[in-house]
């Protein structure tokens, strides 16, 4: 990843795994993001999205895995982790998987750009 800022950012990037069981999450979902999920066409989907969204936000946190994950709370473009707000983007990058970026301003572009691996051979990518 490349970052043009000095803003706080996560992502999370997860394979969508179709035999995954959803109701061993159940725990760390609130009540509402189950509903959705229950009720979405695309129930996968719609847990990996959710899925994603909070992992990046305990990373763009800092703190990690010690936020308890029914704790965040998603709405349209922003979340809540205690007091802090969050904005998020979903990253297109394929389509086995689910990607989001959160950082801590809501004025921010995203453009993913596929490279591969001998482009970057010999090459610093600078993180500011």
């Amino acid at each position: 990843m490349f970052s043009l800022t000095r803003n706080s950012l996560g992502i999370d990037i997860e394979k969508i795994e179709p035999n995954i069981n959803i109701s061993d999450f159940k725990e760390v979902l609130t009540s509402g993001e189950s509903l959705k999920i229950a009720s979405s066409e695309d129930t996968l989907g719609t847990f990996y999205e959710i899925w994603t969204i909070k992992e990046a936000g305990m990373k763009a946190d800092g703190r990690g895995l010690s936020i308890p994950l029914d704790q965040i709370e998603i709405d349209l473009e922003s979340l809540k982790i205690g007091i802090t707000k969050w904005y998020y983007r979903n990253l297109v990058i394929d389509k086995d998987y689910k990607c989001h970026l959160v950082i801590d301003s809501p004025d921010f572009n995203v453009t993913v750009q596929k490279v591969k691996k001998e482009d970057l051979t010999g090459h610093k990518l600078l993180v500011y």
